[in-house]
């Protein structure tokens, strides 16, 4: 057998198999393809598949933080308050700290008027990045309120 029609077989196994919903195996670039198509689904409006597509980012590489806040903003889009602020934590705690993980999972304690915690990742937000204009309204907005 030549190597092309091996390779051809040995993929149309792996997708039959992945068809199925059996896990495989998977590569850290697995996982960044996956986490791609689910911030791309994000982007459409197709948070289902966008959550979908990041938890299997998660099992392919579940050491990445982004795979976490990918996942993180579509339950937040969904408005699933308690597993957004969980997937942004697990993010934070596997080093992704970016302002706009900070920023997003104040919103989320915002919105469940949970303004101490809130005013906290918004403060973060801004140590990261102080031009974040969203964070630095949203915090002004949190001080009133808990005044």
């Amino acid at each position: 057998m030549d190597r092309k029609k091996f390779a051809y077989i040995v993929l149309s196994a792996f997708f039959i198999v992945f068809s199925a919903n059996q896990y495989v195996y998977c590569s850290e670039k697995d996982g960044d393809a996956y986490n791609n198509q689910a911030a791309y689904s994000s982007l459409n409006g197709k948070y289902e598949d966008a959550v979908s597509f990041a938890e299997k980012a998660i099992v392919a590489y579940p050491n990445k933080g982004i795979y976490h806040s990918t996942l993180a903003t579509a339950y937040y889009k969904m408005d699933n308050l308690d597993e957004a602020i969980s997937a942004f934590t697990k993010a934070i705690d596997l080093g992704y700290q970016e302002a706009e993980v900070y920023s997003v999972l104040g919103n989320a304690y915002f919105k469940k008027d949970m303004l101490d915690e809130a005013i906290a990742a918004y403060r973060r937000a801004l140590e990261i990045d102080p031009s974040l204009r969203g964070a630095r309204n949203n915090l002004e907005s949190a001080e009133k309120l808990e005044k």
